[in-house]
């Protein structure tokens, strides 16, 4: 009788888990992409910058050499930030936080998993993000973005305990990036052109802060500048163990941290 009971049990949690992972496989929304942020802005946001953003001055012929050539550069790109010059806050009015296909600005965490019946991706989510950047006439001064932890939601409800555990969010509510290197920003950053560019900064999660560096790309529509980029972290690095289940094989040691953000002043 015990062994039938047991074998009833076994097969129960074969199928449970089975069912799991059909229902998990393949669900985890797209990586952030530029081209889709933009594309979910609202209608009447035009992709032109502030007028005076895209007033250039048409630069005096030069011809004494290359140094005259980059002193000439240098002037344009004065020119060309000059109207996005000031702080820029992250806008959560704009679009909505919805986990499968966000429009507005929010924050998560992709983690690969080996499970007992196939791979799967977590993917975990929270639209609490604030924080503020400040433009100069030629680079990206300062930024500081906070993230709420405690709201954090997975593509499988029964993660979310387990990854908030994980993350100590009673203890360690929010997670914040700070920039410690100002960073260069082409001159066509004001006239709604695409760029790409490297942000240097102190990542903290759990209370414990490491240097990281965000591979992003952005984009000024209209009065808005939306960002999107990412950055690998290793869980060991932040005093995170990974959550585990009776299904779960393995958990990579680390993950990707992703980011959309949408900017106005």
């Amino acid at each position: 009788m015990k062994k039938i009971l047991w074998a009833v049990v076994g097969l129960v949690v074969v199928v449970a888990a089975a069912l799991w992972w059909f229902v998990l496989r393949g669900d985890e929304p797209a990586e952030v992409d530029l081209a889709t942020a933009v594309a979910q802005l609202d209608e009447t946001t035009t992709t032109a910058g502030p007028d005076e953003a895209t007033t250039t001055a048409a630069p005096e012929e030069v011809s004494d050499g290359a140094a005259a050539v980059e002193e000439v550069a240098v002037e344009e790109a004065e020119v060309e930030l000059d109207g996005l010059a000031g702080v820029w806050t992250v806008d959560t009015t704009i679009g909505d936080f919805d986990f499968d296909q966000a429009t507005g600005s929010f924050a998560g965490f992709r983690v690969e998993e080996e499970l007992t019946f196939g791979a799967t991706t977590a993917v975990g989510r929270t639209g609490d993000v604030s924080g503020r950047i400040e433009l100069g006439t030629t680079a990206l001064e300062t930024a500081g973005i906070t993230v709420d932890m405690t709201t954090i939601t997975t593509n499988e409800s029964l993660r979310d305990g387990p990854t908030r555990r994980a993350l100590a969010t009673g203890e360690f509510p929010t997670a914040t990036f700070t920039l410690t290197e100002p960073v260069s920003l082409p001159a066509h950053a004001a006239d709604g052109t695409a760029f790409s560019f490297e942000a240097v900064g102190d990542l903290t999660i759990k209370g414990a802060t490491n240097r990281a560096v965000f591979a992003l790309d952005a984009q000024l529509v209209g009065d808005v500048i939306a960002v999107v980029g990412s950055t690998e972290v290793r869980f060991e690095d932040y005093g995170v163990q990974a959550p585990s289940a009776p299904i779960v094989v393995s958990v990579e040691d680390h993950g990707i941290i992703e980011l959309q953000l949408l900017f106005t002043r």
